[in-house]
């Protein structure tokens, strides 16, 4: 499993509104059948992200394209003095439906996604050092 950290200079739920919203911009979508939801131990709130489709993938296998299918968690947490976004995904996924050629599109996929989102919260003002 792969994962990204961004540390944010707002509140957990604006972090969690921003990403969301930034996201599906960028074609992903709430993952069907969850909720977003805080865990009870803590004030986490996770979101189940997903593109693609899971009948592409395996019909085309590596050549699916931008309809490879990927999910993505992203998990928000207080930190001070803002909030803590950790992104994560599942190496495996991509390579059982797509051999090697499957993995390379899924991992440049997801770098996209995190400079796409690091310029964005950049260009917000959110992201901290």
């Amino acid at each position: 499993m792969s994962d990204v950290r961004l540390a944010l200079s707002c509140g957990p739920s604006r972090a969690r509104d921003l990403l969301l919203s930034q996201l599906v911009a960028d074609g992903w979508r709430v993952r069907d059948g969850w909720r977003v939801r805080a865990r009870p131990d803590d004030d986490v709130r996770a979101l189940l992200l997903e593109r693609g489709s899971i009948r592409r993938n395996v019909l085309l296998g590596g050549l699916a394209g931008r309809g490879q299918h990927l999910e993505m968690r992203i998990d928000v947490r207080s930190d001070e003095p803002g909030s803590l976004a950790v992104c994560s995904w599942s190496d495996a996924s991509p390579r059982a439906l797509g051999g090697v050629l499957g993995q390379r599109r899924a991992e440049r996929t997801m770098r996209r996604t995190v400079v796409a989102l690091r310029g964005f919260l950049a260009d917000e003002g959110l992201l901290r050092t």
